[in-house]
């Protein structure tokens, strides 16, 4: 019964692992590293839920190891995030400058 559930738990780690290599940025890759951990919790669940007393410990373990997975990946989406918006605002504010500099040397 072990056997089958972690089987049947790799399956969308293979389909979860091998979008990672179409990922075309930080940001698609960590939306589906949140994507596969949340899957992955949901697995957790349903083995605490269902499973014998093995498959219910395997299960909280899933759970707890995807978990902190999924929140070390939103930490580091929002600082992706937060770098990106700073630099937007950086670029927006020396903007107004760069035209200014280029009006100057054209006169």
């Amino acid at each position: 019964m072990v056997r089958n559930f972690a089987l049947l738990c790799s399956i969308p780690c293979v389909l979860v692992s091998s979008s990672f290599a179409l990922a075309a940025n930080d940001k698609d890759f960590l939306a589906q590293a949140i994507t596969g951990d949340n899957s992955e919790i949901a697995l957790g669940r349903l083995a605490t839920m269902k499973g014998d007393e093995a498959v219910k410990e395997f299960g909280q373990t899933l759970m707890a190891d995807h978990q902190n997975a999924r929140d070390e990946a939103d930490v580091t989406k929002r600082s992706k995030l937060s770098d990106e918006l700073k630099d937007q605002k950086k670029d927006s504010e020396a903007k107004p400058y760069k035209d200014v500099r280029r009006e100057h040397k054209e006169e």
